[in-house]
């Protein structure tokens, strides 16, 4: 009889695992490479082979995925060997071969684990780069997250890479026995994850209490306080309230609307902040840039967009770049005169007269913005003097439409929506988030997070 639970592997097998020098040779090279090795010995090709083994054996990444038609592997007959496109055999292949070396003493040049991989994780690009570069600043100190639908299967694997990068310390909300099942059936290592169900929790009847006192002059009666604090997303946005939590993410399967709503009862604006409001970070094949608002006002007044242009700029410098920022409009410099573009024109002449420490200008086309050629040629007086980093929109529609243009034609990974301006740090995902969003979000929550303590 046959053994199920035995794999018997050849270089020519029926299984699709045979692709052995897209997985070994580039990255064994490029290990031994960097470190000047004087030869490839027998030990450097096993350490290339173990990494490869144990990185099959990780949770596969959503790019990987999406790749293969959104296909779920697990380690079997059909998942041998991680598949060609994963960026992260790159980064462990090339670093166990190059360590490897130097224990054999083979190498030229010493190199240090860590500061290694994140030369390797550079070379793949900027946006990775950026990514990188926030993961390290969030594993200063991990922040818990709470997020408010812990029963999904997007958190629940997004949470087990929030792990297991040290970004944060996730809070998952719902039935224990529920999200617990559903851990095990996926296969993911959450041990020790913090599980909270409201209805049973002993911190709810606090919560109506604080909820009840906010909220009772505005219609809100005892009974509709209780009944609302055993529905998540008033729990996890009560738990930011009260401390028991640093952050709160949800919005993955309920209306932004609704959501954004329960968000502003509880946890509001920032003092002397008008209007909450948001952006989306793109990263670009060899650039970052901001863009707002995208997801939250729909037509800002002047008044709105300076703020909203201020509340970009110190996001941006929050993140570690420098804010050049472009206020858009279909006018250049006054070209057109209507009350779309007066508005823009407004909200920019706003934000000078306070004499900030960034660069600002406008109004100005997308084209003007972002093409170096253009400013020089036609408008040498901008002052722009590099491409701007952080796009303003004049209304929610021509920002959302910008947003998905990059998105579904230009192949720009973003990073989003992220709310500015609230007083705690709360953010909300959109229909249809995939694991690395729900990562990268929480990635620059936690970010923002942190510089808001530091203010």
């Amino acid at each position: 009889s046959s053994r199920q639970d035995v794999i018997v592997a050849t270089s020519s097998g029926r299984h699709p695992n045979s692709i052995l020098d897209l997985l070994s040779f580039p990255y064994i090279f490029r290990g031994a490479l960097d470190v000047q090795a004087s030869k490839i010995n027998e030990n450097m090709l096993l350490a290339a082979a173990h990494s490869l083994a144990d990185l099959a054996r990780d949770e596969v990444t959503e790019e990987v995925e999406r790749a293969y038609g959104f296909e779920h592997f697990t380690f079997g007959p059909e998942y041998l060997l991680p598949k060609p496109i994963d960026s992260r055999i790159f980064i462990r292949e090339s670093t166990a071969v190059a360590l490897k070396a130097i224990e054999e003493n083979l190498a030229k040049i010493k190199i240090q684990n860590e500061n290694y991989q994140e030369s390797l994780n550079i070379r793949l690009g900027t946006g990775r780069d950026t990514m990188r570069n926030l993961i390290l600043q969030a594993r200063q100190q991990k922040l818990r997250v709470v997020f408010s639908e812990g029963n999904s299967e997007t958190i629940l694997r997004s949470c087990s890479i929030l792990l297991e990068e040290g970004i944060a310390i996730p809070i998952l909300l719902g039935s224990e026995n529920e999200i617990g099942e559903k851990i095990d059936s996926l296969d993911l290592d959450l041990h020790g994850i913090q599980i909270i169900d409201p209805s049973k929790s002993i911190k709810t009847e606090n919560y109506v209490e604080q909820y009840y006192k906010m909220r009772y002059r505005r219609g809100v009666i005892l009974p509709a306080a209780k009944d609302r604090l055993h529905q998540k997303d008033y729990f996890a946005a009560m738990m930011v309230h009260s401390g028991d939590a640093d952050i709160m993410i949800a919005g993955f399967s309920t209306h932004y609307s609704e959501t954004l709503s329960i968000i502003m009862q509880i946890v509001g604006p920032a003092q002397g902040i008008k209007r909450i409001s948001s952006y989306y970070l793109a990263l670009l094949p060899k650039d970052v840039v901001i863009l707002a608002d995208c997801a939250v006002n729909i037509d800002p007044n002047s008044e709105e967009l300076a703020e909203i242009a201020i509340l970009s700029a110190k996001t941006c410098k929050s993140l570690g770049i420098e804010p050049v920022i472009g206020m858009l409009s279909y006018s250049n410099f006054g070209s057109i005169d209507n009350s779309s573009v007066l508005k823009v024109r407004k909200a920019t002449e706003m934000v000078k007269e306070k004499s900030l420490d960034f660069i600002i200008d406008g109004e100005m086309q997308l084209a003007t913005a972002r093409d170096e050629g253009i400013r020089k040629d036609y408008f040498p007086f901008t002052k722009l003097k590099s491409n701007a980093n952080v796009l303003i929109f004049p209304d929610l529609q021509s920002a959302n439409l910008t947003l998905q243009s990059l998105q579904y034609m230009g192949n720009a990974v973003t990073v989003g929506p992220i709310l500015m301006g609230t007083r705690l740090p709360v953010h909300l995902l959109q229909y249809g988030s995939r694991v690395q969003d729900v990562v990268n979000l929480t990635t620059v929550a936690v970010v923002q997070a942190l510089e808001m303590r530091r203010i």
